[in-house]
């Protein structure tokens, strides 16, 4: 597919090529105490991506709380699971 606006041409076969096609995790898990802390560092693949912006989740905030940068603060015993998602390929 081809657009044109003000002169400008895009192909978006050129976006698709730079688009993020993985995401890994420096760790596989780790184990907190309460109110201590762990930064997971994400990356992402291909190192040209064109948007290599992510989400952090967590699957029991109970358990452990997440912010954008990926740090994890334990809140009590149990277990949860940290999610990192690409913004541009939410399927990755």
């Amino acid at each position: 597919m081809l657009c044109s606006f003000f002169g400008v041409t895009l192909l978006y076969s050129d976006i698709f090529a730079y688009q993020v096609k993985s995401i890994s995790l420096n760790v596989n898990s780790t184990t907190l105490d309460p109110d201590t802390s762990y930064t997971f560092k994400a990356t992402v693949l291909p190192n040209d991506a064109y948007d290599k912006k992510v989400t952090w989740s967590i699957d029991n905030s109970s358990v452990a709380t997440v912010d954008s940068n990926g740090k994890v603060v334990g809140r009590a015993v149990g277990e949860t699971n940290v999610c990192v998602q690409s913004v541009s390929n939410t399927s990755v």
